[in-house]
């Protein structure tokens, strides 16, 4: 797993709806006071921009149980909080969204077109959540 900045991707030319929901997630960990977005709040942000229908629709088409990523993701997001390894880390995302976007990224690389969408996102959650190999 690489990190978005070994990343062949220009992290500066993001698709637009990436960067809307990557603004939303930063916008609301600033508001509840956090240090660092934790997928919770980058979930909400691609939530935003998708929408739930699409989300879901996401997620079903790439195999994805939503009841067990619901689970998991109760999970991620209760035991997401800020770490001395996140304290340490010049990254804007806690260790767990961290991971979440690396998988993102490299969902992304292996696009013909190599735009990082709020879906990769998205997908990277559910694979950090339970492993899914997405």
């Amino acid at each position: 797993m690489r990190s978005p900045e070994q990343s062949r991707l220009s992290l500066d030319r993001l698709p637009v709806e990436t960067i809307r929901a990557l603004t939303y997630a930063d916008n609301l960990a600033r508001k509840q006071q956090r240090t660092k977005i934790g997928v919770k709040q980058l979930l909400q942000g691609v939530y935003q921009e998708m929408g739930p229908v699409l989300a879901r629709s996401v997620l079903l088409r790439n195999g994805i149980n939503i009841e067990q990523f619901t689970q998991s993701l109760q999970r991620l997001i209760r035991n997401d909080y800020v770490t001395e390894r996140d304290v340490n880390a010049d990254s804007i995302f806690t260790y767990t969204a961290a991971t979440a976007v690396s998988y993102a990224v490299e969902r992304a690389e292996a696009k013909s077109t190599q735009e990082l969408l709020p879906s990769d996102i998205l997908l990277g959650i559910a694979r950090v959540g339970d492993n899914y190999q997405i």
